[in-house]
């Protein structure tokens, strides 16, 4: 499959109603949310979109296709197909990218955000796998992984940048 193609499953009416409901859902709880991670502002606005942007593009909905029958994190045959998409897998890291970035940038330590990240990868593959709301894929977990650290190192790239400018003045 050409990456275009994969991308145009992705990006449906169905993909843009669910950016709607996380998206009042994170409108609605922006006091508490701010409160769970602690920040205010544009800060908190950024990290509630890429959020956003996480939930919306993996728990699905419409994919709800019953097709995963074992556990995704111990599915050795799973495992052996890691490489099979490339679109899949590109598409899935930068997914976590700007998490990574925006909670950094915005004073979370790295160290914290990382495994955060590869959590909610954990979460969201078991919850796809036990709900049946897309499929439950180490592939997944993986590339969500990878994602997530990339962006937080690019965070803490622009944090140096950042300080480096500063000290410049």
């Amino acid at each position: 499959m050409r990456f275009i193609d994969y991308l145009g499953r992705l990006i449906t009416w169905d993909t843009g109603l669910m950016v709607l409901v996380w998206g009042a859902v994170a409108f609605f709880g922006r006091k508490f949310l701010g409160r769970v991670f602690n920040l205010s502002g544009s800060g908190l606005y950024w990290c509630l979109a890429s959020l956003v942007g996480i939930l919306a593009f993996t728990i699905r909905f419409w994919d709800a296709n019953g097709t995963a029958d074992v556990f995704w994190l111990f599915d050795s045959f799973a495992w052996t197909q890691l490489t099979r998409s490339a679109a899949n897998s590109i598409l899935n890291a930068v997914l976590f990218v700007p998490a990574g970035i925006f909670f950094v940038a915005n004073g979370k330590r790295w160290w914290l955000v990382i495994p955060a990240l590869v959590i909610l990868s954990a979460v969201i593959e078991t919850a796809q796998t036990v709900t049946r709301f897309g499929v439950g894929d180490p592939a997944d977990f993986v590339a969500n992984s990878w994602g997530g650290a990339l962006g937080a190192a690019l965070g803490l790239a622009y944090l140096w940048v950042r300080g480096l400018v500063r000290a410049k003045r």
